[in-house]
């Protein structure tokens, strides 16, 4: 059985590294976090694809959407700015196109959130709606203010915490 392929749907400006800290944007921290938990885990290990492996030079909609085809999982890093981008939404809807012949709770249960920001669920793609996921912040205080888990290059022991979420990365591991 050929290992799943778990596509990282996220918006470039989340992975935009501060320029005084870690090098790392959020989307690579979390990419390389996943990657660790999984290679704890064992086999059968999913494959995690996301858009930096296309080269430059490349044509890059055919390669993103032969990547969703193949993929069984998404995990949506969901944000202000992954909202509203093009590209985010094509995934999006291609993704659902892909599993099209199963009914909507087996597609919504092959798309995980890991939210960035707190985005109300009204202001999500419907597909989205009703979806908790894993979230790398908290609200805190009146009028809420968001305290990311990692910011600016530092973490916030809760990033890691995530983890040990149920089913956090070993959800991956199943072909649902």
């Amino acid at each position: 059985m050929a290992p799943v392929k778990v596509f990282i749907s996220y918006a470039r400006k989340d992975n935009t590294a501060p320029p005084d800290a870690d090098p790392r944007g959020f989307v690579t921290v979390l990419n390389q976090q996943l990657q660790y938990e999984l290679d704890i885990l064992g086999s059968p290990q999913p494959v995690i694809w996301r858009d930096e492996q296309i080269a430059d030079g490349d044509q890059f909609e055919p390669l993103i959407d032969s990547a969703i085809r193949e993929s069984g999982i998404l995990l949506v890093v969901l944000s202000r700015n992954w909202l509203g981008r093009e590209w985010c939404e094509r995934e999006l809807k291609s993704f659902e196109r892909r599993w099209s012949k199963d009914d909507q709770l087996r597609i919504r249960r092959r798309i995980i959130i890991a939210a960035k920001h707190h985005i109300e669920p009204n202001e999500r793609p419907l597909i989205l709606q009703g979806q908790v996921g894993y979230r790398f912040f908290e609200l805190d205080g009146n009028p809420r203010v968001e305290r990311l888990f990692y910011d600016r290059g530092a973490f916030d022991p809760r990033f890691y915490e995530q983890w040990s979420a149920p089913l956090a990365p070993d959800r991956l591991r199943f072909v649902i």
